[in-house]
């Protein structure tokens, strides 16, 4: 194992005066290039940007500015299964196989239980993380579902939690299927027109001379950088493919705040907006939940939904609160962004709503029970050393490549301090606060397995440390 080395972050927040002022801090505090952000509170919106749209050039961040929104493209994907829902050419329970006689799995004792509404919770079981690109045609859909024997089926379906983007390709096939037309066709037809976002983009071709910020790589020990990525392989476009701007963003937000309505338009009905708002699932962070395309918090301080993002140098991140009317988004164009938007978060949580949500204590473990959850936990994409270190855990994670099977000479190294049993918080620098989770959970068979959950995804163990 390499020498863990730790980067000291920012720790202390000014109390901001106004939006425009935070997202200017925040972007200094964190390096974070570039920030466009916003909040709607009972109908009326403010947005703010600053920094750079590609700091190489010195090209100013605008309203405008195109991101990347990652994840937050599930959303949109749900919004659309509940509509063709309504429509009467999907039904949330009925098996995908009856949509996909074709659909193969790994263990196909186990694909006839597998619904819509398993992949928009993400509680199918198989794993969920392949970005070969199979190309820009229509047939990349085909092509990637018909490798989905190869995926590895970790748990029973519908039975634990694990973040799942495959399932969304798979949503996005089913789409295909129902409707004759390309997912993006249908997307847009149906969510962006009827919405007017004339900023919100799904096919990568429709981007060039759109003003599309850029990404960058910031390193704390040797500065920033662009970092250009290609746009999403086709087929998981449903995951994460879609790019917009701040303004489209938040459009999007007030129609669910209204219930799947907007300016007299209805997109979905209100109580199918509502339904995705229900919690199905316990998610990997305490009070959160996932209901269909959301992740959902239920606080003493009040219920919010949200999701956020990432794909290359862009960072993005959604947040909601229904029952106070109030909606707040925020992109960055940057590797940062997540702590970048997480500090914005919580001043804007704190200064609209007097919202500061208590950060959980750490509690002690005995090094018998801390070293109970020790040993290499391994993924198609990852190794995961888990080891001592003090009152704590150490968590080295290897890169391995899915093509020729080669691990990365470099680690990232997390340090983990208890919050339970069987939950750990990421105290170092990078990824700080970020939950990891230990579980039992059988497999498909109902063999008892060991996997460890980062960021949604799940490993296996194959052997302890001693």
């Amino acid at each position: 194992m390499s020498t863990p080395q730790f980067i000291d972050w920012p720790t202390e927040q000014p109390d901001y005066a106004s939006l425009d002022a935070a997202v200017t801090g925040e972007i200094a505090r964190w390096q974070a290039v570039g920030i466009a952000a916003g909040i709607v509170r009972d109908g009326e919106r403010q947005i703010s940007v600053g920094g750079f749209a590609n700091a190489e050039v010195g090209y100013p961040m605008h309203e405008q500015s195109l991101f990347l929104i990652g994840s937050i493209s599930k959303i949109y994907t749900a919004t659309l299964v509940l509509k063709l829902v309504e429509q009467g050419l999907l039904d949330l329970d009925k098996p995908v196989v009856e949509y996909l006689p074709e659909f193969t799995l790994s263990q196909d004792d186990v694909r006839d239980a597998i619904t819509l509404r398993m992949l928009l919770s993400h509680t199918s079981g198989f794993d969920g993380d392949r970005f070969t690109n199979y190309g820009k045609g229509d047939d990349a859909y085909d092509k990637a579902i018909a490798e989905f024997h190869t995926l590895i089926q970790w748990f029973q379906p519908g039975s634990f939690f694990s973040y799942n983007n495959a399932g969304f390709y798979l949503a996005g096939q089913i789409i295909r299927r129902v409707t004759g037309k390309s997912y993006e066709d249908v997307l847009t037809e149906e969510i962006f027109k009827p919405l007017g976002l004339t900023h919100s983009y799904i096919d990568a071709d429709l981007l060039l001379n759109q003003p599309l910020a850029a990404g960058h790589m910031v390193d704390y020990r040797t500065g920033v950088k662009l970092h250009p990525a290609p746009h999403l392989p086709r087929h998981a476009n449903p995951a994460g493919g879609i790019v917009q701007s701040i303004g489209d963003l938040l459009t999007f937000a007030q129609m669910h705040l209204k219930h799947g309505e907007i300016n007299g338009k209805r997109i979905i009905s209100a109580e199918h907006a509502q339904l995705m708002q229900q919690p199905l699932i316990e998610a990997d962070t305490y009070h959160r939940h996932y209901g269909i395309g959301w992740s959902i918090f239920t606080r003493p301080t009040g219920k919010s939904i949200g999701h956020g993002g990432a794909w290359g140098g862009h960072r993005a991140n959604l947040i909601i609160f229904p029952e106070q009317n109030f909606a707040h988004a925020a992109l960055v164009n940057s590797n940062v962004g997540v702590p970048a938007y997480g500090a914005l978060e919580k001043w804007v949580l704190k200064h609209h709503l007097h919202i500061d949500n208590p950060r959980p204590d750490a509690i002690a473990l005995s090094s018998e029970e801390l070293g109970a959850r020790t040993g290499i936990y391994l993924r198609h994409d990852s190794r995961m050393e888990v080891s001592l270190r003090g009152e704590h855990l150490l968590l080295a994670i290897t890169d391995i490549d899915e093509d020729t099977g080669e691990e990365s000479v470099e680690q990232r190294f997390y340090e983990l301090e208890p919050l339970g049993e069987d939950r750990f918080r990421v105290c170092s620098p990078e990824s700080k606060d970020a939950t990891v989770d230990f579980r039992a959970v059988p497999d498909a068979n109902g063999n008892p397995r060991d996997l460890i959950r980062i960021s949604g995804r799940v490993a296996a163990r194959t052997t302890a440390v001693s």
